[in-house]
């Protein structure tokens, strides 16, 4: 329905949408929009899971955010703990909430975010200073199509201690021109590479943190239109939150084997199934008269064992005759140039090991994992599909665990996203949550809507092409 004033008529909100909706298609329809828009903006999960919208009323005056940008959110602090030996001081005033000023930034706060690094659980290579430095260097857009605004925000205690990093970006699409979406969402915005990101804090103090965030957007609803939350741990979401939140949280399982003194224990934990198959494919795979070599590869080999591993994860992702389908993660350029700044860095610090199994001089299956203290993070892996009735991950799987064991680690990491083949080790699961808002206001209402059918277009083009993600799976390796 159309309001009149004196002799305007002024649209409905419906038309703006439709208006809004057919700029976006038109844009697209014009170039690789829709791609790129894939990877950049509407990521997994959330194109991989069914979101119900919901319908949004009004939201009443009562609720809107202050006028006064204020940097001081009202979130309290509890009394100090203890992280692994690492005491947090902290005191009942409110956290302040404060921009850095751009990249170079990242060197002043390094050794504060590497302290609360160590304290994160799980712990995870995606939340570090390094591997954020470099997800900026090589993923932030600043084409005519999408431009992304440096936003890490630093939220210290009023004594000055830093007590979480919360690193940010506001995207802007299409970069230029009068109608653009402005969407705040954590660094890992890419296809697939970060499995987990969020705030970087204890995670005793990731609802206060939370909250201290909440409070900061509210106030500056104007300046963003969607807002994405991710690696929330479950019951920290709280009941309010900056702006509208978009359908239901979404849930990304992680999870984690803690390992015990001996091999014989862990195996013993196993699910007899596992037991049993493990047997069958080892007597199977030497009665064929096979044998292979395990390497643990570290320090400078890691280059080389690292161009083996894109090679055969490659030839898995071609390979038909899979039950679950997996992509080439590693087909596109900036991913592999990443992923291989990143380990060489982290090998130089002898945090990155690449485990392999070789089959007459030749390498058949190759694992990647990070260490970080006693934690092993699996992060991703490749194999020659010729080996595949032999089981040869599980066997490589099953050798990684023995030497973690031997080498004294405490856990290992199978990584994010549920299959079968993790449940097997009957892992411990952490949960966290994401889910998405649009901010109190027409533009965000806008906003959302526009974002919910692009992502049901990108939803059915994918179906379109044949690749069907399972709907209890995330980014798997």
């Amino acid at each position: 329905m159309n309001v009149r004033s004196g002799d305007r008529r002024l649209p409905s909100k419906s038309i703006w949408i439709l208006l809004l909706t057919s700029v976006m298609v038109v844009i697209s329809a014009g170039g690789s929009w829709p791609a790129e828009l894939a990877q950049a903006v509407i990521e997994p999960p959330f194109w991989e899971n069914e979101v119900m919208l919901w319908n949004f009323a009004e939201v009443s005056q009562a609720c809107l955010p202050y006028e006064d940008p204020l940097w001081l959110c009202a979130a309290r602090q509890p009394a100090p703990a203890q992280h692994d030996g690492e005491e947090v001081q902290r005191d009942c005033r409110p956290l302040e909430v404060v921009k850095l000023s751009g990249p170079e930034a990242l060197a002043d706060i390094a050794a504060d975010w590497e302290r609360l690094d160590r304290l994160m659980r799980p712990r995870t290579p995606f939340s570090s200073v390094l591997w954020n430095s470099l997800w900026w260097k090589h993923y932030h857009k600043r084409g005519l199509l999408l431009e992304d605004e440096f936003l890490v925000l630093a939220v210290r205690a009023t004594n000055g201690q830093l007590v979480a990093v919360a690193p940010l970006l506001r995207r802007f699409c299409p970069a230029i021109g009068p109608v653009r979406w402005r969407m705040i969402q954590f660094f890992g915005a890419d296809a697939s590479i970060t499995e987990l990101r969020g705030v970087v804090c204890a995670p005793d103090d990731q609802k206060m943190v939370l909250g201290a965030l909440e409070t900061h957007f509210r106030q500056a609803y104007r300046e963003w239109d969607l807002l994405r939350w991710d690696g929330v741990l479950e019951g920290n979401d709280g009941q309010h939150h900056a702006g509208v939140l978009v359908g239901a949280p979404g849930r990304l399982p992680n999870y984690v084997v803690p390992l015990p003194a001996s091999w014989a224990e862990l195996h013993s934990q196993v699910t007899g199934n596992f037991r049993r198959n493990m047997r069958k494919q080892r007597e199977s795979f030497e009665q064929d008269g096979h044998v292979y070599r395990f390497r643990a590869v570290a320090g400078s080999d890691v280059a080389g064992a690292l161009e083996t591993l894109f090679a055969l994860h490659a030839r898995r992702a071609q390979f038909d005759g899979m039950e679950v389908k997996h992509r080439d993660r590693f087909a596109n350029r900036v991913n592999r140039q990443f992923l291989r700044e990143y380990t060489l860095e982290m090998a130089r610090r002898g945090s990155a090991r690449l485990y392999e199994l070789q089959i007459g001089g030749k390498t058949v299956a190759s694992q990647l994992a990070f260490a970080m203290g006693g934690d092993l993070w699996l992060y991703t892996s490749g194999f020659d599909p010729q080996w595949r009735r032999y089981g040869i991950m599980t066997m490589l799987t099953v050798e990684v665990m023995q030497w973690a064991i031997a080498s004294k680690y405490e856990r290992v990491n199978l990584s994010c996203g549920h299959d079968r083949a993790k449940m097997r080790w009957r892992p411990a699961e952490m949960a966290h949550t994401y889910f998405l808002e649009s901010a109190p206001s027409l533009r965000g209402r806008l906003a959302m809507q526009a974002y919910a059918t692009v992502a049901a277009s990108r939803r059915a083009a994918v179906r379109l092409r044949g690749w069907r993600p399972s709907r209890d799976t995330n980014r798997q390796a």
